[in-house]
């Protein structure tokens, strides 16, 4: 009798703990779908498995600064530089698409104007070695934003961010704000002075 009850006291907890979980993944899975849209957009970083928006890591930097009223959202994607002019409604030149590179094992961001093509020559000269993009799977735990929506702010610890020259061809850029519905609105000086850059490079591909 002792074995037996026992047994069905293990059974209990087996089932209460099942269900729980159970719950728990409903729940999550209720806000998944009741939150997300064009604002919202979650997922499940690769490097410590939580749940976050990687646009509140950028809104939380500018609104520290005075400066969360130049972040723009969208219904329509901006994870390319083409759907990005369309929703901003300019040219491709004006989207400050962020490229992430490995160079000897360690990431590294440029911004570049968005009609601007990289020259690997150019970027050997600059860098010292050839630049490796990164694999994008491995871009949200190298750089702390998911591909879509890399930006040059609020990355992780360590991750040096530089300019492009052919930045300097528009009076008004606009880099991605951490997720693939979003955009913000600046110089590329103010650009250079947010994004904390290590220096203005010249790695594109001349016209």
């Amino acid at each position: 009798n002792d074995m037996l009850s026992r047994k069905r006291a293990v059974l209990r907890k087996r089932r209460i703990s099942k269900a729980r979980a159970s719950g728990r993944q409903r729940t999550t899975n209720g806000l998944q779908k009741n939150l997300s849209g064009w604002s919202v957009r979650w997922w499940k970083p690769a490097n410590d498995g939580g749940i976050f928006m990687a646009i509140e890591k950028v809104k939380a930097y500018f609104e520290n600064l005075g400066e969360a009223a130049r972040i723009l959202t969208f219904e329509e994607s901006t994870a390319t530089v083409e759907l990005a002019a369309e929703a901003l409604g300019v040219s491709s030149g004006h989207i400050a698409k962020t490229l992430s590179f490995l160079v000897d094992g360690k990431p590294l961001l440029v911004v570049l104007a968005g009609d601007a093509r990289m020259d690997n020559h150019k970027f050997k000269m600059v860098f010292g070695k050839k630049g490796r993009m990164i694999p994008a799977d491995d871009v949200e735990a190298l750089v702390g934003h998911a591909p879509g929506g890399v930006c040059p702010f609020a990355v992780k610890d360590g991750v040096p961010v530089y300019l492009d020259t052919s930045l300097h061809a528009y009076e008004t850029v606009y880099p991605a704000a951490g997720d693939d519905h979003s955009a913000i609105r600046m110089t590329p000086e103010e650009l250079f002075h947010f994004a904390h850059a290590a220096g203005w490079v010249d790695i594109h591909k001349e016209a």
